[in-house]
């Protein structure tokens, strides 16, 4: 992408709904469900850009608006306290037939929760968007951002480099995909690493187009400094910084990914050796057909497998049809042929263990339980387990293993304070 950008092309772009949200910008309507004082804020953003704001009363209303009024820039909607009435989570406490009408809509409204007890706690915040929310807010400051990242993306589409001068691509842009690099890649420092270069490069290409002081560049430049900071911070090299000495054996390179939700193909995996993928393979939300997702998945996994000596996948919370436990007859259907699919140097990790090159890799898709610290029931609830079970499961990893995978982070390290698991 970066390549044909360089070259002159104005937008990249693989489906037809890309070409859809390139070629219909989002029209300046934006429909709202909620209270009066959110109807409020939300009229007081929108009037600073032009946009309309059409008020409904009820969940049923919102959806026949959605459905059929349209077309829509953007959907505002609080969660509701009335079931029957203004409720959005009219399925499980994940699922949302107005946000499923949405997100199937042509082109794709933008999808807003606006709730301050969804962005009190993390796990609701989480079920808004495993539902299919685009963002999860609560403010008009917040709002007026989700704006600018709006228009900052529908700009990325639209890059003018000409007569400018970017400078090199990021050293493994240039390898073609499917290429194997024996070497691990040498960065002479944090800015060469690809996520840092990669986000640098969309940076240069936004400030050119929306100006410095756009408020989406901002945050765009803040999100880069962080990144440094944390790799910074790491305690061991996240790189290697000079070329290696061929008498030495050298390091194993990892990638990893994860919650990639059947958006795996659109992942830049650099090269390396061995490839980990920590769960949500599929994206359970609103009315998607996850059992395509798995195959699909399946399939990416076999065309990876040439590219590493080994990839090692666990599951997440949403992929049910792994789980046997929780739901034996979708994994009766789906678990073993995809198990049986996988190449010999891909390994599914189920509470157990793998080795490459000395190095014991071990991996659980265990989540904590919805069910019991929230008192709610997801449909997106695979590998969720009771405390003890829990216990039990973490009891037995074993002593002096290199790398753990698991999908869910230790209680508030790398997470929001009220997510992970506390055991």
């Amino acid at each position: 992408a970066s390549k044909c950008r360089k070259a002159g092309a104005d937008a990249v772009i693989c489906s037809a709904e890309g070409l859809l949200d390139l070629l219909v910008p989002p029209p300046p309507r934006v429909l709202c469900l909620a209270s009066e004082d959110t109807t409020a804020t939300v009229k007081q953003v929108a009037s600073r850009h032009d946009f309309t704001v059409v008020t409904v009363a009820n969940n049923a209303e919102a959806i026949e608006y959605a459905a059929n009024k349209g077309p829509w820039g953007a959907v505002v909607a609080a969660l509701g306290t009335r079931r029957g009435v203004d409720l959005i989570f009219d399925g499980a406490d994940d699922r949302s037939t107005l946000i499923s009408t949405v997100k199937r809509l042509r082109p794709s409204p933008t999808m807003v929760v606006f709730s301050h007890t969804a962005m009190k706690y993390s796990g609701m915040a989480q079920a808004c968007t495993d539902a299919g929310a685009d963002a999860v807010l609560c403010s008009a400051d917040a709002l007026e951002k989700l704006i600018a990242s709006v228009e900052a993306s529908y700009a990325s589409f639209l890059h003018d480099t000409s007569g400018t001068d970017t400078g090199p691509p990021p050293a493994e842009l240039a390898a073609a995909e499917d290429e194997e690099v024996s070497l691990p890649q040498v960065y002479r420092s944090t800015a060469e690493y690809p996520i840092v270069a990669l986000r640098s490069e969309y940076h240069r290409d936004l400030e050119r187009r929306l100006g410095s002081s756009h408020s989406a560049v901002r945050d765009s430049k803040e999100f880069i400094e962080d990144i440094v900071e944390m790799i910074n911070k790491l305690p061991q090299p996240l790189t290697i910084s000079s070329p290696l000495d061929p008498a030495v054996m050298p390091p194993v390179r990892f990638v990893h990914i994860s919650d990639t939700h059947h958006h795996h193909k659109d992942v830049y995996l650099p090269p390396g050796e061995v490839l980990l993928h920590t769960g949500d393979l599929v994206g359970n939300y609103g009315d998607r057909d996850i059992f395509k997702h798995l195959e699909e998945f399946s399939a990416w996994l076999r065309k990876m497998s040439s590219r590493f000596k080994l990839i090692v996948v666990i599951a997440g919370n949403h992929d049910t049809l792994l789980d046997a436990d929780k739901y034996p007859r979708d994994a009766a259907k789906a678990k073993a042929p995809f198990l049986a699919k996988l190449p010999p140097n891909v390994v599914y990790l189920e509470n157990s263990e793998v080795e490459y090159e000395g190095l014991r890799i071990w991996g659980s898709p265990t989540v904590s339980c919805r069910q019991e610290t929230l008192g709610k029931r997801y449909l997106s609830n695979a590998f969720e387990r009771p405390r003890a079970e829990r216990q039990s499961i973490w009891a037995n990893i074993p002593e002096g293993i290199d790398i753990l995978m698991t999908h869910s982070p230790p209680h508030r390290i790398l997470c929001a304070s009220d997510c992970g698991c506390e055991l």
